[in-house]
């Protein structure tokens, strides 16, 4: 059941209704189910009158291209329902109260205006009789030349041929009426310029375009402190308001540096060459365009040159920097800043402790006195320290030690300097290797330092245990011995553990304590034996042995008396292969009484001259005019019976004996012994067979008793010679053959 407030009611599920007046109406709405139940739903519904709508038309001429303004009258009392529509010759041109519309052909023309709420519409139409043909007008300006003071050409682009005046705005108070004027702002800001045409038909018709003047920019910068040769540092400090600085140029006033001699950047760095004054340009561009340029005179300073070199470079040795740098001409150096290895340094030559090897960078940073700073940077190479050692060749007391050093290096580009050698502190030598002898065992600190080619130094000290030596000894069974001859070793050696026994004969090496050996050919042979003691130090002892064909030759060489000729002295020689150790003298007296003594001796084969003197003595009254003597070896078989016997003339005071050796050869001296006294003037003579002289000596004796005289043959030729000594007393010769 429907109830329209109005009285009436419809029972329609979905009526419709004209109400008769305007006004609020309480509409309800009641439905019922099959079951008997009901609810009901009530709204107000607003019934209005129908609009009328009414625009009023632009007064005076209307012409094309000019936009006009339609004035909408229409009361609007719809609670925001009423809606517009306007229409031109048929074509809805618009939807809002007010109507601003610009024709774009001439003739009659038809506005209408419709006004709507909901359920109804309502119009109003008006014409107008002739739309007048309008110019179009326009202009044009270069916007990228805007900038505060620049003139700007307005260029018009009207279009239209019965065009008879213009009128501009400029929106700065100020106008003109040219076709296309020049104007320039003296303000920054927005401004809306305005152009009115008038044509031959009476149409006004206008364009408008607004215009931004922009700022000049304040061209500014500063350089930091140039000196030569170093980047300096040039900074834009231009501004612009409301925009933004865009384009830089940069003239340095350095023509000799060409095309560097120019930047766009905004800081840009340059290097002057030299010292002196530069006239430095900066002309900045805004983002609109708008430039401006400034100039400054940039002074330049005289830089100093910063250098540095370093000594040892090797690990675990202090590096000594050493500044080498030049200053500024009528400068001082005033400051520097060392960075090795991260570690800052301000030393005029500073020391570091590299911690490895490796190459490392190094920068020297110094500032004059000017305040000019320059820096330099190198790399330098730290070394590997070389592995120091050395060995000995013997640990024995009284023995010729070398001391060798087993250094090696580990850069293969480095070589050795000095080594320096040290035993308990003391300087021994220099050199790879040193040969030192140590008098006294004991324990010895000794040091070796190794100085490489590239300054490196390294040190290795030991102590040393030195040892005494043990000591060699032994005795054979026989000195001389005939073929075959087994010989007995007996080894005498002290603080001996091992030993080593060479035969002489190229037999093979005997280690026993006490060998015995067979030689079974004639010969000499060196008997070897070489100790060795627990430390392992070494001493040896050598003799000789001698397999001989067993020959006994014994002679005397001279007799002689002394102590008032109651003494009596002999000269003996051994000329066989045999010792001779048991010896019987026989001494005849004016070949009336004979003595025999027997003595013991050792007599080597090949001595000569072994002296003797007989135990007894000539009585003070015994009458002797002169004495010999015969010797017998006690192993008998003497070879040669003719030289076993000497005589003497005992009645004088002179005595001259027989003068040796004999025979000689001329690199020999021969000595003539004599027995007298001191001041006893000889005359020495030497001659051949035939008595041709060729050496003749006048001597004096230079004590009491026995004198040896010796005289060189060296200029006689080989054969036999006489020499003849004349004394005072007596005369005499003796035979002699020269090799």
């Amino acid at each position: 059941l429907w109830d329209f407030g109005d009285t009436n009611t419809s029972t329609d599920p979905s009526p419709s209704y004209t109400f008769a007046a305007s006004g609020d109406y309480q509409i309800s709405l009641t439905v019922q189910s099959g079951d008997g139940c009901s609810n009901s739903i009530s709204k107000t519904l607003t019934i209005y009158n129908e609009p009328a709508p009414g625009f009023i038309l632009p007064v005076g001429t209307i012409c094309t291209n000019e936009e006009y303004t339609f004035t909408n009258n229409t009361i609007d009392n719809f609670d925001d329902n009423l809606t517009y529509e306007w229409q031109v010759g048929g074509e809805t041109i618009g939807t809002e109260r007010e109507l601003l519309y610009k024709f774009t052909s001439g003739g009659a023309k038809e506005v209408k205006l419709i006004t709507s709420i909901p359920g109804c519409s309502i119009e109003q139409v008006q014409s107008i009789p002739d739309v007048s043909e309008g110019a179009i007008p326009s202009f044009s300006f270069d916007t990228e030349n805007t900038c505060l003071g620049d003139p700007i050409s307005f260029i018009d682009q009207s279009v239209g041929t019965d065009i008879t005046s213009y009128a501009w705005d400029f929106g700065d108070m100020t106008t003109a009426t040219g076709m296309s004027p020049m104007h320039a702002y003296e303000t920054v800001g927005e401004y809306m310029v305005s152009l009115q045409v008038t044509n031959v038909s009476g149409c006004i018709t206008n364009y408008q375009e607004p215009i931004t003047i922009h700022s000049l920019p304040v061209a500014d910068f500063t350089a930091e402190l140039a000196c030569t040769e170093q980047t300096t540092l040039l900074t834009d400090d231009s501004n612009v308001d409301n925009a933004n600085i865009e384009l830089w140029d940069w003239d340095f006033g350095d023509v000799s540096s060409g095309g560097e001699n120019i930047s766009s950047k905004e800081a840009p760095v340059h290097t002057f060459p030299e010292a002196g004054e530069y006239n430095v340009s900066l002309s900045v561009t805004s983002n609109f365009g708008c430039e401006m340029s400034v100039e400054k005179l940039v002074e330049v300073l005289e830089s100093p040159i910063a250098d540095f070199n370093a000594d040892i470079q090797c690990l675990g040795n202090l590096t000594t920097f050493f500044d080498e740098s030049t200053p500024n001409i009528e400068g001082i150096i005033e400051s520097r800043v060392w960075n090795i290895n991260g570690v800052v340094y301000t030393d005029v030559n500073p020391s570091h402790l590299f911690d490895s090897p490796g190459t490392y960078d190094v920068s020297l940073t110094i500032k004059s006195d000017n305040r000019c700073a320059v820096s330099t940077t190198r790399q330098i190479v730290i070394y590997e320290l070389p592995t120091a050692d050395f060995e000995l060749s013997s640990n024995c007391v009284d023995t010729e030690v070398s001391l060798v050093d087993m250094t090696s290096l580990d850069d293969d580009g480095d070589n050795f300097f000095n080594r320096q050698w040290t035993i308990n502190g003391v300087s021994v030598g220099n050199g790879p290797t040193i040969n030192y002898t140590f008098d006294e065992s004991g324990s010895y600190n000794i040091a070796l330092r190794v100085i490489t080619g590239k300054g490196c130094i390294v040190d290795k000290s030991m102590d040393i245990d030195i040892y005494d030596l043990p000591e060699a000894s032994f005795e054979v069974s026989e000195e001389y011995s005939a073929v075959p001859a087994l010989i007995q070793f007996e080894n005498n050696s002290l603080n001996a553990m091992n030993s080593k026994w060479t035969f002489g004969d190229g037999s093979s090496v005997n280690n026993e304590t006490s060998p015995s050996h067979s030689y079974t050919d004639l010969g000499t042979y060196e008997i070897m034996l070489e100790v060795e003691s627990p430390e392992g130090c070494f001493d040896e002892q050598a003799k000789q042995i001698y397999v001989v064909d067993p020959k006994v030759d014994l002679s005397i060489d001279e007799i002689t008396t002394f102590n008032d000729q109651k003494q009596i002295l002999f000269m003996m020689s051994n000329k066989g292969t045999l010792p001779i150790t048991n010896v019987t003298a026989k001494v005849t007296f004016n070949s009336e009484l004979s003595l025999e003594e027997n003595f013991t001796t050792n007599i080597l084969p090949g001595q000569e001259s072994v002296a003797r003197t007989l135990n007894f003595s000539i009585p003070d009254n015994a009458k002797i005019e002169y004495m010999c003597i015969e010797l017998f070896p006690s192993q008998g078989g003497d070879l040669n019976l003719d030289d076993n016997t000497q005589c003497i003339n005992i009645a004088g005071n002179f005595q001259t004996l027989n003068p040796y050796p004999s025979p000689i050869s001329r690199d020999q001296t021969l000595t003539i012994p004599f027995i007298g006294d001191k001041g006893n003037a000889i005359t020495i003579g030497v001659m051949n067979a035939s008595g041709k002289q060729f050496l003749s000596q006048e001597i004096e004796l230079a004590q009491d008793g026995l004198n040896n005289v010796g005289v060189s043959l060296f200029s006689l030729k080989a054969g036999i010679y006489f020499i003849q000594v004349l004394s005072s007393e007596s005369t005499k010769s003796f035979r002699i053959f020269v090799n």
